[in-house]
């Protein structure tokens, strides 16, 4: 992990904790790589229409999916995992503490580089 500011080490603990647990894809939106949020942007228009809602409200309904999808899988927001220790989004729990987390890298064993 790379962070700016003075990151207590129980704020990194739970930090990495978090990471390990949740499995984030990306640290913030702008990460997700593009082809990734166009394929569930097309999936979640598609099973709107599917529903036979007309296109406008279908890409309302895909907006609000896509939402979903950050929440679950980009890390700044995520509900943090912890609830004991704070409730809300890991991006909120930095920010109370002081931090700004620039960078993390999380590997699973097994897993191709």
């Amino acid at each position: 992990m790379a962070v700016a500011g003075n990151a207590p080490q129980d704020v990194l603990n739970q930090l990495g904790m978090h990471i390990v647990a949740a499995r984030p894809v990306a640290l913030n939106r702008q990460q997700v790589p593009a082809d990734v949020v166009a394929k569930e942007r097309e999936i979640a228009v598609e099973q709107a229409k599917a529903t036979g809602k007309p296109q406008q409200i279908a890409e309302k309904i895909a907006e609000g999916k896509l939402n979903a999808f950050y929440a679950e899988r980009v890390l700044l927001d995520q509900d943090f995992i912890n609830a004991e220790v704070f409730k809300g989004k890991v991006a909120d729990y930095l920010k109370g503490k002081g931090v700004t987390l620039e960078k993390y890298v999380r590997v699973e064993v097994g897993q191709q580089a």
